[in-house]
């Protein structure tokens, strides 16, 4: 089971609702040389909620331009597109990508459902006050300081610990790494924050759900642990 190595470390703090004009973020995404794939990012027709981002690559100008998978588009180059046909969004893209850079507001999945139920509208006046900008920077690449943990012995117990905080949801630090175990092996460290688990992001992940994947990767014998190091 994977709570044999995986303790929850949690504290009484109260968690603190985001406002609505903070669930949203403009990231402006430009090519880049060093990566010949263009932005880095995917769609995919059959997913719900339209233009919900399908994969983003770790190195990407997406991925720096703070893009993640299950983000959901609302505008790309300010233009609203959820009324949009798939087609034209990827023409829209393709274009963009011709003048090397495209600018895409963005929400998180769970944001986006927690709006629709409320029956609030995606529109520019809930984001009228969101002010963060990203832009794809080599420098910010390296003080990211991301570090891909790959596993290659599976023992029942990896030898690691994830400490979770009520207060900040979607954070999670390894902890409690045992001296040649699986995950020193692997080269993870105590106090690394989890960012990917074998390419799922964990940002919007409970912990349940965390514990989850990591079970379900770790039977697959396919675990691969994307870590930001401080």
């Amino acid at each position: 089971m994977v709570s044999t190595f995986i303790v929850t470390l949690f504290t009484n703090s109260v968690k603190n609702d985001d406002d609505e004009n903070k669930i949203f973020k403009r990231c402006v995404v430009s090519l880049n040389p060093e990566y010949p794939e263009g932005f880095g990012f995917t769609l995919n027709s059959e997913i719900e909620p339209k233009f919900t981002i399908f994969t983003v690559e770790t190195d990407s100008p997406a991925y720096a331009a703070n893009l993640r998978a299950s983000d959901v588009i609302v505008e790309i180059d300010k233009k609203n597109i959820r009324r949009s046909e798939f087609e034209k969004v990827k023409s829209m893209i393709l274009q963009s990508k011709k003048n090397g850079s495209v600018e895409i507001l963005a929400i998180s999945k769970q944001a986006y459902l927690k709006l629709k139920s409320d029956g609030k509208k995606l529109s520019q006046n809930l984001a009228t006050n969101e002010n963060t900008l990203f832009f794809y920077d080599k420098k910010k690449i390296k003080k990211m300081n991301l570090h891909l943990c790959e596993f290659d012995v599976y023992e029942e117990n990896l030898g690691f610990s994830v400490a979770s905080l009520k207060s900040n949801p979607g954070i999670f630090r390894v902890t409690d790494v045992v001296p040649g175990s699986s995950a020193a092996i692997s080269n993870l460290k105590d106090n690394d924050l989890i960012v990917e688990v074998s390419g799922t992001n964990v940002e919007n992940l409970s912990y349940d759900d965390l514990i989850a994947l990591l079970q379900k990767k770790k039977c697959e014998r396919n675990l691969k642990i994307l870590i930001r190091r401080d």
